[in-house]
């Protein structure tokens, strides 16, 4: 691993991803990173000098940090060229474990007045930490760095706003989740089934995988249908073809509010959209086409149950990882045990009224990097912080930090051949130690690397899967701010869609339902809160 380190070459990744930077150990930091140039150049935004050099300390979370993996983050090539570039001394400073278990840190070194000058925050946090002062607005800074300004719409610079002003830069999911199903294209021949295009086609489809032996083993031992979990972002396509374009993305069960095309803004949990979804769902219950277990199943659970040649229809969270690319770790394992079973993307099917899709295209935040009021104390370290972000951002044509955190270093974690970059096994080793550790703020799917690491084939799956989702909507709880009271009704929206997906309530009980909820549990006052915070971003008069 030692000598791996020593081989970085800055010059040669430079050339095989087109860079425009000079390679030249003598050129300035400003110049090979793209960063912006000093004040009084023409066409550059202000920014102070970059001659002495900073310590700038970056916060985050990452699932486990082991041993090893903490030695390659400590000291790493890509670690080496970023401080090079920016003149700086990069902090990095990891809470392995949860979300919460890195919150509840950050919150005690807030307490104690230690703070780190970037930090990594879901969005209810970096509302939290704007309201008391913990993070300062970037829109100053933000002129510093043009390229950075112009890589997010109005829209989705919007994500980022708290009373009118931008708080932090957000890792963009454009274009809705990466979320598609898969059907087993053998099990239709077999039956002499077409590939379903609407949602009854889709229901027939399902009961014959589960009651016509697709398997031909002479068991009882397939179903139609299943995930990791019920009710999450991976039902999707049920949601979208009943004109509910996401459920679940944000809190497990939770159906998503939306603004359509009009500007109509649509309450998720009291919606016709939602009921009309639970009740597809019921009828596939009621006929046991849904995986029994489907409540239960983690994501380990329920591929072993692909892999295992029990489902004919799966939702895959993150195809691109699971089942197609250059090392589809699921599909792997499938041919492994079956080298018949051909798996084939099922475009997202129609409902009633023709609407369709994978998910929502409505661009989304779950994770921002912000800047800390510790940055107050010297405009040269704000300065250098906006810019190291900007050179660290993995946007389309990022500048250097963004591309080494996308392909890592050639030789070692790809080669290049006639433009083509081909991933070598280390790559996936090293992404998981040190590159994605390193990542701060970018802009997914990262169609760049697909085009250069993927065959046309998965291309053109991965370009039609995005092309599928649902258009003409905005996800209204990604611009919402914390509730200023509390509301205890999310725990019975999640009893009763469970209760009549599953028979246990009858649908003559909506009303019911809806009434409760907004007199029992004030959804009148959340819904009147929602709309206030609309407003206040720009998207809802």
């Amino acid at each position: 691993m030692n000598t791996k380190w020593k081989t970085l070459a800055a010059c040669s990744l430079a050339a095989s991803l087109a860079l425009t930077a000079a390679c030249s150990q003598n050129v300035k930091p400003s110049e090979s990173s793209g960063t912006p140039a000093p004040a009084g150049q023409s066409g550059a935004a202000a920014a102070t000098d970059n001659s002495k050099k900073l310590t700038i300390e970056y916060a985050r979370q990452l699932n486990s940090v082991n041993a090893t993996d903490q030695k390659q983050i400590e000291s790493n090539p890509v670690r080496t060229q970023v401080e090079k570039d920016m003149n700086i001394t990069l902090k990095l400073t990891t809470t392995p474990g949860q979300m919460t278990d890195y919150t509840q840190k950050l919150n005690t070194r807030i307490a104690a007045g230690d703070l780190p000058d970037i930090i990594r925050v879901g969005r209810d946090d970096l509302v939290k930490y704007a309201q008391n002062g913990t993070i300062i607005p970037l829109d100053d800074l933000l002129k510093q760095v043009p390229d950075l300004q112009k890589s997010r719409t109005a829209e989705e610079w919007a994500l980022e706003k708290i009373n009118g002003k931008i708080y932090g830069v957000p890792l963009l999911n454009q274009g809705g989740a990466e979320t598609a199903h898969y059907i087993r294209q053998d099990w239709l021949d077999k039956l002499g089934l077409k590939m379903p295009t609407t949602t009854d086609e889709l229901y027939q489809v399902l009961v014959a995988f589960t009651t016509k032996d697709p398997d031909g083993n002479g068991k009882s031992d397939t179903f139609g249908y299943s995930a990791p979990g019920l009710n999450t972002v991976q039902q999707g396509m049920f949601t979208n073809a009943f004109g509910m374009p996401q459920i679940g993305s944000i809190k497990s069960g939770m159906p998503e509010d939306w603004i359509d095309s009009k500007g109509v803004l649509h309450f998720g949990a009291i919606s016709d959209e939602f009921k009309n979804y639970l009740m597809y769902l019921n009828k596939l219950t009621t006929t046991k086409a849904i995986d029994p277990d489907i409540l239960t199943n983690t994501n380990p659970i329920f591929q072993k149950k692909v892999v295992a040649g029990q489902i004919g229809v799966a939702a895959i969270a993150n195809p691109h990882n699971w089942m197609i690319g250059g090392n589809p770790k699921l599909l792997k394992q499938i041919k492994e045990a079956d080298p018949k079973a051909n798996w084939v993307y099922m475009p997202p099917v129609k409902g009633p009224t023709g609407l369709y899709g994978n998910d929502s295209n409505s661009s989304s935040a779950s994770l921002n990097v912000a800047v800390t009021k510790n940055a107050l104390k010297d405009p040269a370290l704000a300065s250098r912080i906006i810019q190291l972000i900007d050179y660290m951002d993995t946007r389309p044509n990022p500048k250097l930090g963004g591309k080494m955190i996308s392909y890592g270093i050639e030789g070692t974690d790809y080669t290049v051949s006639n433009g083509k970059i081909t991933l070598l096994p280390a790559f996936n080793a090293d992404s998981t130690a040190y590159l994605s550790s390193l990542q701060m703020s970018g802009i997914k799917p990262d169609m760049d690397f697909y085009k250069n690491t993927f065959t046309d084939k998965d291309l053109a799956t991965i370009k039609q899967i995005f092309a599928d989702n649902s258009k003409g909507n905005v996800i209204a709880d990604n611009y919402y701010n914390e509730l200023p009271f509390v509301f205890n009704g999310q725990t019975y929206i999640q009893e009763m869609e469970l209760k009549f997906i599953y028979g246990k309530v009858g649908f003559d009980q909506w009303d019911s339902y809806v009434n409760t909820l907004k007199t029992t549990y004030k959804f009148n006052q959340v819904m009147d809160q929602h709309k206030k915070d609309l407003q206040a971003v720009g998207l809802l008069k």
